[in-house]
């Protein structure tokens, strides 16, 4: 979407007005009210004021949408699209979802970016007829559903949070403000201009909020690109510091922020801009929040999103869950410890002490196999907490959700009880699993054991729990006895043994007898005839009139009765609200601590030991990806390799070695052992003992960004320009085949300039893949540079990978063996083969690196170290330049290239 183009939609929304969607109606032209029935002028009249949405209309039990909404929703979500009357001659599209079965429906459509306004009926038909024949039933809407704003189990992700973010412009920074409206997460943070990208692709919010001023700004014209689906522009004034500071005032009832923690302007106005979205789509119902809380960056491992992308932390290079480090190593058991596991994985601790405690806890559960189990098998009755708390604080809950919290609460109970003796980081925090005894009896007390899904369905509190309310149920369960009475009564009155009394939606309760016999129950005075029909007779009495009457108004009246105990249970809840946070905080911590436990005793992982040198000695450390895979798969044992780096030794390793004989799983490997351990979590190695890292990065794989006009050379080279300007001595870096994608000598030197700077101005910990074997020959000028290679073994003409690291270098790369196995074809290896064999006779490849060249010089090139020679030409190739084509007839041009084809063929 071009600037201009965004401006001029923000141009068409007054200020106050949040642009709802991505995907507008067709056309935007709706009819005029005063042209339409009454309920379609109804209809345009709420449509207009959110025509940026779908509008699901209810229409008794269903939803219906009309116009473009309806021709848009029904090509997403495949269903008919049909019509209901008519406007200037053309039939209106309408199509439309069971109420029952809406969410379903709903889900689709988020998925694909839609926001939906839902409006419902304010009052029964008959409560409207009561105002006149035509008059039209109250309707409003009570619900926008946006992907940011999602609250309902069926259209989360149960393991991740679900972000609403928004971004506060500045001149030297950006404020970022998310929340979890599910969760009641609330995060703030700044970023310098250069880290929203990668920011925005490790947070994945389901919505952007950004201002005008954000959107003029011509260097983020990509990024609009790549979330423009996402993107919600605001106007100016939503991302007003003072407004801001006061919502945020308001909402959390305090004078002061200060004893939240210090924050920028640029964080406070993203936040106050998130509140007022929320109470927009809220239609004023204020969410349950967390305290704000801020993102300190010095206190995390500072990881890029390519980096995460690289290492495949949290999803394949394709896209895929499966395959990914979360996706093997997640054992957690609850919907929170899944969303907290990964919430570690994106903020890696660099305090020893935190990481610690966190070790401590692994520990006590790993070391205690009865306590382990006990545990786990607790945490399988654990339902989400969270967010039910959440659902219920906005009015969105229902019974199934007071039941999530009796039963989690409970469980809560059970994990306290077990935990004697306590481990010292839990020994205060599990009283807070014995604060709820009370309110756990007394919902225990008021709920069915079996609910329904919906409020409006009744029929949720307990019998015993309410007097009234099961007096009102005695006298519905007996109404099908006291009819039968009545029944019994008017049959023996009219001696009428065939007489009925029957119900339908219409006329209600009616006696009904046979048309013969009409004189006989007209003897009868009490026997009002309301209507007659071929095959019978229908009467009312003043009797069964005041019984259904009683019926009707005690099923009403029960349904009151459980709505007014269902709002008390719920206040009684919400007085427990941060108590159930605690708890909830616990279970997910005790989930988290006891899945690594698990994963440690079932992978025999180690735990790390951290300290604040330098230094990195993993001792037989493996990939828990691909070893999970491997035993799992092919039921193979993954070689084990040793990564040891000494600050003031060999810091800097230089690894050489053919393609598949597993240096990228090497250097992924050390990343990810040091992440885990960072996370505080055992690591898959014998021992291991790190230097806390500040910055990892990763240099890795080919790929482009067409989007951008960016190659996979450009790519490589912004990656690498980010690792040579922000790693520090004590960051982590790996690098894989820098320099390949683009000419040999010019990659070379790159990949030689590169390795000095890490040398002698960062000093950091790397790993080096290369093909470029004349770097090995730099360990004569950069004393903390080690040369180590994949060992391979020879084997008549092939060769067989071994999968271990050690000590020296290879000088050749065996691509055509490689090739061969990929399953090249024969006369092309034999061919490569050849050039080979050629190459390597006229020592084409050997450089030699003059070791006194100083370091970047720009006044003296390296071009005697560089000096490139001619290649033999082809004998066809010699005999196109030596002809004159200008002078051939058109036959010897054809004879030529017989003879070439010719030549050629006898060639190979």
């Amino acid at each position: 979407m071009p600037i201009d183009d965004i401006k001029k939609r923000l141009q068409n929304k007054s200020n106050r007005v949040i642009s709802m969607t991505k995907t507008p109606t067709q056309n935007n032209i709706l009819p005029n009210p005063d042209q339409l029935t009454p309920m379609m002028a109804q209809y345009v009249k709420l449509k207009h004021q959110y025509q940026d949405m779908l509008l699901f209309y209810q229409m008794g039990e269903f939803y219906e949408l009309f116009f473009d909404d309806a021709v848009l929703a029904a090509k997403a979500l495949d269903i008919a699209l049909t019509k209901r009357g008519q406007h200037d001659g053309i039939d209106i599209p309408m199509c439309g979802v069971p109420m029952h079965s809406a969410s379903t429906y709903i889900e689709r459509l988020i998925k694909k970016n839609f926001r939906i306004a839902i409006c419902e009926q304010q009052e029964n038909p008959i409560e409207a007829k009561k105002r006149g024949a035509k008059s039209v039933v109250k309707r409003d809407i009570v619900r926008i559903i946006t992907p940011g704003t999602l609250t309902e189990d069926t259209l989360l992700h149960q393991k991740t949070n679900n972000f609403l973010l928004a971004v506060s412009w500045q001149q030297d920074s950006f404020g970022a403000a998310r929340i979890d409206i599910s969760t009641g997460d609330f995060i703030v943070e700044s970023l310098a201009h250069d880290k929203l990208e990668s920011y925005l692709e490790k947070i994945k919010p389901a919505e952007v909020l950004v201002s005008e001023a954000f959107l003029q700004q011509q260097e983020f014209y990509e990024l609009f690109q790549i979330w423009k689906a996402k993107l919600i522009p605001l106007a100016e004034k939503n991302f007003s510091y003072k407004p801001a500071y006061r919502a945020l005032l308001d909402i959390y009832q305090v004078s002061t922020l200060d004893s939240f923690g210090q924050f920028s302007h640029g964080e406070i106005s993203a936040a106050g801009a998130v509140i007022d979205y929320l109470h927009i789509t809220g239609k004023g119902c204020t969410p349950l929040l967390k305290p704000l809380t801020k993102v300190i960056s010095h206190q995390h491992i500072q990881i890029d999103s390519m980096t995460y992308k690289n290492l495949e932390v949290f999803q394949k290079l394709n896209g895929s869950f499966k395959g990914s480090l979360i996706s093997k190593i997640d054992l957690t058991i609850t919907n929170a410890g899944g969303r907290l596991l990964h919430k570690h994985f994106l903020t890696p601790l660099t305090d020893i002490q935190k990481i610690e405690n966190r070790l401590n806890i692994i520990d006590h559960y790993k070391t205690n196999d009865e306590l382990r189990n006990l545990v786990r098998s607790i945490l399988k009755n654990c339902p989400d907490l969270e967010r039910a708390l959440v659902r219920l604080a906005m009015n969105r809950g229902g019974p199934r959700d007071l039941a999530i919290i009796k039963s989690g609460l409970s469980c809560g109970q059970e994990l306290h009880n077990c935990h004697k003796p306590y481990p010292s980081e839990f020994q205060k925090k599990l009283t807070h699993f014995m604060q709820h005894e009370f309110l756990t009896q007394k919902l225990d007390q008021a709920l069915r054991d079996e609910l329904p899904a919906s409020l409006s369905d009744g029929n949720f509190i307990a019998a015993g729990y309410c007097d009234e309310l099961d007096q009102i149920r005695d006298l519905q369960n007996h109404s099908h006895q006291l009819i039968q009475d009545l029944q019994k009564k008017y049959q023996e009155e009219t001696k009428i043994q065939n007489l009925k009394i029957k119900n339908n939606n219409v006329l209600g309760y009616f006696v009904e007898v046979k048309p013969t016999q009409k004189s006989n129950i007209e003897n009868h005075t009490q026997f009002i005839h309301r209507q007659s029909l071929a095959s019978s007779l229908r009467y009312m009495t003043i009797e069964l009139q005041e019984l259904e009457q009683k019926l009707l108004s005690a099923s009403d009246k029960a349904h009151q009765i459980e709505l007014s105990l269902f709002k008390s249970l719920v206040s009684e809840v919400l007085q427990y609200t941060n108590p159930i946070r605690h708890s909830a905080k616990l279970i997910a911590h005790i989930d988290v601590s006891s899945a690594f436990a698990e994963l440690a005793h079932q992978q025999n992982y180690c735990r790390p030991q951290l300290d604040e040198s330098e230094d990195l000695f993993i001792e037989k450390g493996r990939h828990p990806v691909v070893e999970s895979t491997l035993s799992q798969e092919k039921n193979e044992k993954f070689v084990a390799n040793n990564c040891q780096m000494k600050a003031q030794d060999n810091h800097l390793w230089l690894l050489t070695g053919p393609n598949m004989a597993g240096k990228s799983t090497f250097l992924r490997q050390n990343a990810l052992i040091i992440i885990m351990a960072q996370v505080g979590s055992y690591v898959p190695a014998d021992k291991a003992r790190i230097g806390v890292v500040d910055k990892l990065f990763t240099r890795i794989g080919a790929g482009d960004d067409l989007a951008k006009g960016h190659s996979t050379f450009m790519i490589e080279m912004i990656e690498t320009a980010a690792i040579l300007n922000q790693a520090t001595k004590k960051s982590f870096v790996i690098l894989d085949e820098l320099g390949r994608g683009t000419a040999t000598y010019d990659g070379l030197s790159i990949a030689w300039a590169s390795l000095e700077y890490l040398h002698h101005h960062i000093h950091c910990r790397t790993l080096f893949a290369t093909h470029y074997h004349e770097l090995c020959s730099l360990t004569s000028s950069l004393p903390h540079l080690s040369n180590h290679t994949m060992t391979i073994k020879e084997w008549e003409g092939d060769i067989i990978f071994l999968h271990k690291v050690q000590p020296g270098s290879l000088n050749k790369s065996f691509g055509i063996q490689v090739a061969k196995r990929a399953g090249i074809p024969q006369n092309v290896l034999e061919r490569a083969q050849q050039i080979l064999k050629s190459l390597e006779s006229k020592k084409s490849k050997k450089i030699v690196i003059d070791q006194t060249l100083p370091l970047f010089e720009t006044q003296k090139a390296p071009t005697t170290a560089l000096k490139k020679e001619k290649l033999p030409l082809h004998p066809i190739v010699k005999t196109i330049e030596e002809t004159d084509v200008d002078q051939l007839t058109p036959k010897q041009a054809l004879d030529l290239l017989y003879h070439l084809k010719e030549k050629q063929q006898k060639a190979s």
